[in-house]
């Protein structure tokens, strides 16, 4: 009975849930309305002004209508010239594809007002326009080229003195360095960007944004005191209670690692309240998820059941989960389930004994239909995770049957840089296949090695390395022997292969390389590198042939390949390395590994025969990464002339 009313009490909370959305969304529709009427009766210079206003007042509640009527601006603003609204309509369609975490196709459209921007000079477009690229690499977690657009955001914006797109480009700065371990940059750029907002007299649900990336950078590196305090200034300030769901998590996360489980559940039971009455999915699941770390350190098993179950109901009854999460909460479902019939059970044998009523076969016969519901939903489970290992089986067939398919096309390795006395090469897919590669051409008079780290890795990375591997061969059939025009042909190859004839999505698809050509007769290096540069040892001192960086696909602003010349020497030794090897997270402070530390690497080990080198870089990059798992494809050469 008790359960019964608690599910009730959750589907009344959820009612009136959805009845405030209904309030919005009907006043939403209204302005909607008003302005199709505006559309209606106004000349074309206007529609175009009318229909991103409904773009962006639909943006979260109706995207698909949204992204109608931004779809129409583009095409009215272009008809009557009007670019600046042209250009926000490419950003506003950018805005709702990233709300429904569409981010490729978010990209796609914040290229396209990038390059309007810049065509049209609408300068402070422009700015605006970096800063979603930049945010938008963010989310996709390539970060290099999330600080190259954000950096270009904020040079724009200080040329504009515009405050508002060095504030914005000062918070992705601040986001990027979070995810990249830089905690002293991503501190720096929160509170400027904070500063600067509060400084302008922006509202309060403006300039507490940084602020509260702030306090989730202080819990981060154990600054609790500082972190409560721009929570707390959140809660009693911020005007929209919704995001408060957000800062009531964050203080029950500190609190808990306080060990002040009594705090820490307040402030969670608090963020779990508002995040339902504000439907918002993540904030649910996220209070959800806190209240269980607290519950199990304070072995409160009964709130804890109830609170997983009620997890389950409103997922299932706001969220429609996924064929995955259902398998899980099918899981939760039987847990609870096999819990509540030993509750159960125990609590009718008391029942029995205080009244000795002989109600031995109801029990019976209540024990019998659950035990029957559960193993109905063990059975449908063994079914559906039986279907999941067939389909994960195939899928793993049909990638080995890939790899085996891609290693038919490297070189062979006894016959890989033939003119070097001694060499070693280090080849590690991360999933079975890879996206690094390495290749060779030999003539009479020359030889030519290149290393290349393609875009992703797994299956898209392989099919990119199958695809440059291609392009070399026919581009050293041409009789070029040169290695700057070599990259050239192999990039114009590239974006002629994948069709990337303009800034849009496919600009993601490339490789980074590294080639170099060495006549057989003069032994005289021809190097050019995309992103990857050539070290070499001589007299046991450390050098470096660099790179120019530029990947080889389209990129924002090309730049011309360059050659770097060196007459090789008896006892030179040559390195080649993909930044698979340097990617790795380990060490005494669990980060990236410095670029320096491979540049040591190299100088301690160059003496040995090449086949102990391989050993010594292999072992080091075990102990290096320690628990953590390998991040990226590893491709390294070595070669002793």
């Amino acid at each position: 009975m008790k359960n019964i009313t608690n599910i009730i009490k959750l589907l009344l909370s959820i009612v009136i849930v959805l009845l405030c959305q209904k309030s919005k969304a009907d006043q939403t529709q209204q302005d909607i309305d008003s302005l199709k009427l505006l559309i209606e009766k106004s000349p074309d210079s206007l529609k175009a002004i009318y229909c991103d206003q409904i773009a962006w007042e639909a943006r979260y509640i109706w995207p698909e209508i949204a992204i109608k009527y931004a779809l129409q601006a583009t095409q009215l603003a272009k008809k009557t010239k009007n670019y600046s609204e042209y250009v926000k309509a490419y950003n506003y369609l950018g805005v709702i594809e990233r709300n429904i975490d569409n981010f490729e196709e978010a990209l796609e459209y914040y290229l396209k007002a990038l390059e309007a921007a810049i065509k049209y000079k609408i300068v402070d477009q422009e700015g605006y326009g970096y800063n979603n690229i930049g945010n938008i690499y963010y989310y996709l977690k390539n970060y290099q080229k999330s600080f190259e657009f954000l950096l270009l955001a904020l040079k724009k914006g200080e040329e504009l003195k515009n405050d508002d797109i060095i504030s914005y480009a000062c918070l992705n700065l601040g986001l990027t360095s979070f995810a990249t371990e830089k905690y002293n940059d991503a501190e720096q750029y929160f509170v400027k960007s904070y500063q600067i907002r509060k400084n302008a007299g922006k509202s309060i649900s403006v300039w507490i944004i940084p602020l509260t990336h702030l306090a989730e950078l202080y819990i981060k590196i154990g600054k609790f005191k500082e972190a409560k305090k721009i929570l707390y200034t959140h809660i009693e300030y911020e005007k929209n209670k919704s995001t408060i769901s957000v800062s009531y998590n964050k203080l029950s996360e500190i609190y808990f690692k306080e060990n002040n489980y009594d705090s820490a559940l307040y402030c969670g039971e608090k963020a779990l309240e508002i995040g339902i009455k504000s439907n918002y999915k993540y904030r649910i699941d996220n209070a959800y998820n806190s209240l269980y770390n607290i519950l199990i350190a304070t072995n409160n098993y009964k709130k804890l059941a109830k609170y997983r179950k009620n997890q389950i109901l409103i997922n299932d009854t706001l969220y429609k989960k996924n064929y995955i999460d259902k398998l899980k909460n099918l899981k939760y479902a039987i847990d609870f389930y096999e819990k509540e019939t030993k509750i159960k059970t125990l609590e009718e044998e008391k029942i029995i004994q205080e009244k000795k009523l002989n109600v031995v076969s109801l029990i019976l016969i209540t024990i019998l239909l659950l035990g029957i519901i559960i193993l109905n939903k063990y059975i449908k489970q063994r079914k559906l995770n039986k279907e999941l290992n067939s389909q994960k089986q195939l899928i793993t067939n049909n990638i080995i049957y890939a790899s085996k398919i891609q290693k038919s096309i490297l070189p062979n390795l006894e016959k890989f840089g033939t003119i070097f006395s001694d060499k070693f090469l280090i080849y590690k897919p991360l999933n079975i296949v890879s996206g690094d590669f390495y290749w060779q051409f030999s003539d009479e008079e020359y030889e030519i090695i290149a290393i290349a780290d393609c875009t992703g890795h797994g299956v898209p990375g392989a099919s990119m390395s199958m695809l440059g591997s291609s392009a070399l061969q026919q581009i050293a059939l041409l009789n070029i022997r040169e290695a700057h025009i070599i990259l050239e042909k192999l990039r114009e190859m590239v974006k002629t292969l994948l069709h990337q004839t303009q800034m849009i999505k496919s600009q993601n698809d490339g490789m980074d390389i590294a080639l170099m050509i060495i006549n057989k007769k003069t032994l005289k290096l021809d190097f050019a590198g995309a992103y990857l540069p050539l070290y070499y040892i001589r007299d046991n001192q450390l050098y470096q042939l660099n790179s120019v960086r530029n990947p080889i696909s389209i990129y924002i602003k090309e730049k011309p390949f360059k050659s770097e010349y060196l007459q090789l020497q008896k006892g030179d030794c040559i390195y080649l390395s993909t930044d698979g090897y340097t990617s790795q997270f380990g060490g005494d402070e669990n980060k990236k590994m410095p670029i320096q530390l491979y540049k040591d690497l190299i100088l301690k080990y160059h003496k040995l025969p090449m086949n102990e080198q391989k050993q010594k870089y292999e072992n080091f990059f075990i102990k290096y990464k320690g628990n953590n798992e390998t991040i990226d494809d590893v491709c390294v050469a070595g070669f002793r002339v």
